[in-house]
């Protein structure tokens, strides 16, 4: 695995058109040592370079480290009593990099260690190398993808400890402290950012702090936290309810899951960022979600919006079959015409098929193409539009009613009026006008 892993990056080297690369601790010189060194104010510099072992320069206490990696490193040691100058001048006569181009990684490498690089190194060219170097760690092999499901494990299994614990009463810092403790007892190591735990309105928060608040029955509690496994983390973000979820809870917290699961199903291998966020922007603008709402707290949302918000995160994965089951109920004509009307939209700009389930006969006529009518369970009328709804209609028989603006129609072609079925009102007038204007209609 070392070896393999080496060899990714001698190749990024050459690829970036490279002479070396310089490494101090962070997360790609452990992912090659597969060892955890502590960025301190004693410098320890490693240099990667093609064709030959490599170099560093390291404090004398972490010597016995870099051996343990396997990794052959040709090694100048120092002490505090020597200072590093006599090793890095060391290592610069091995290395012979003067006038070479050197890669670092320009967001972690210090002016501590570029000083004394450049001041020993005369002529070398520091080169920001970390666009390059983040293919390193890009591609996961066997081995990082164990660590990071084992890291996973981890936080999941002591969340679950931690709920078991959680009582209405304790504050958001209590509930924090036993997560960590859990996460340590079953092998964490590292936590990649201070656990975060908030309750109530609080939970709203993107990165809070836990504080003395108390968590109360009924209310959202908010985990956001993770730990480390040879250097891979874990994060995970968790809301759950204390006791019983209020209406309103329930309602945003399905918004957000379904927010959720678009962005998931809208990322993928060679997906980049930008195109999940624009998929999400692009369902949220055919529902009629502004920009001004996208950043904005579901609990900050009208009812509405928030069914808004629901549909935009199902259409954010672009299904090719939609069903929504009532999607407009509870919500005034002009909602209910909004929603529809984007549905309408989002069917006929991706040409998907949509399975609206609806007691309102004047939505069914207005958007559907074909009716299935269900009684107990069992499938009664299948047919167009027109064929459902005409003047022969059935669905009387089982309780349903067909659009008041039909039933008028009924009315008048029964007393000998020359009128064909219509199922909206916009067809009612176009047809109305056209028997005043014939003279048709008295």
């Amino acid at each position: 695995m070392t070896e393999s892993r080496l060899q990714t990056l001698y190749d990024i080297i050459a690829r970036a058109n490279l002479d070396a690369v310089a490494l101090i601790p962070g997360p790609n010189l452990q992912y090659i040592t597969h060892t955890d060194f502590h960025l301190m104010e004693r410098p320890l510099v490693v240099f990667f370079m093609p064709g030959r072992d490599p170099v560093a320069v390291a404090p004398a206490l972490e010597v016995d480290r870099l051996a343990e990696s396997g990794i052959p490193f040709k090694v100048f040691p120092w002490t505090d009593s020597e200072g590093y100058a006599g090793a890095f001048a060391a290592a610069a006569g091995e290395l012979k990099l003067d006038d070479k181009r050197l890669g670092v990684e320009e967001l972690r490498m210090r002016v501590l260690e570029s000083d004394v690089i450049q001041e020993l190194m005369p002529g070398i060219r520091l080169v920001h190398g970390g666009d390059a170097l983040a293919e390193l760690r890009l591609r996961k092999d066997a081995d990082a993808i164990a660590s990071l499901r084992a890291a996973i494990a981890i936080s999941e299994g002591a969340l679950h400890a931690c709920l078991a614990d959680v009582r209405p009463g304790m504050t958001e810092r209590e509930i924090a402290s036993r997560l960590v403790v859990a996460q340590l007892e079953r092998g964490g190591g590292k936590h990649p950012f201070e656990p975060i735990v908030l309750a109530g309105p609080r939970s709203a928060l993107p990165h809070g702090e836990p504080g003395e608040r108390r968590v109360a029955e009924g209310e959202p509690l908010l985990f956001d936290f993770g730990t480390s496994v040879d250097g891979y983390a874990s994060d995970i973000t968790r809301t759950v309810s204390m006791g019983a979820p209020s209406a309103r809870l329930a309602e945003v917290y399905a918004v957000v899951q379904a927010a959720n699961a678009a962005g998931r199903a809208a990322a993928g291998p060679g997906i980049s960022a930008q195109e999940v966020d624009r998929n999400v922007r692009q369902a949220a603008a055919l529902v009629g979600i502004g920009e001004e709402l996208l950043g904005r707290s579901p609990f900050e949302l009208s009812g509405g919006q928030k069914r808004r918000v629901a549909i935009t995160g199902v259409m954010a994965m672009r299904p090719s079959v939609l069903i929504l089951d009532e999607p407009t109920a509870g919500l005034d004509p002009q909602g209910r015409e909004d929603i529809l009307g984007q549905v309408q939209q989002y069917r006929l700009q991706e040409g998907a098929t949509v399975l609206l389930v609806s007691h309102s006969m004047e939505d069914v006529a207005r958007h559907a193409d074909r009716i299935l009518v269900m009684d107990h369970g069992r499938l009664v009328e299948n047919g167009p539009v027109e064929e459902v709804f005409g003047f022969d209609s059935r669905l009387g028989d089982i309780g349903l009613a067909v659009p008041q603006v039909t039933s008028i129609f009924r009315q008048l072609h029964r007393r000998g009026h020359a009128v064909s079925p219509v199922f909206t009102v916009e067809a009612a007038i176009a047809q109305i006008e056209g028997l005043l204007e014939g003279g048709g209609i008295g």
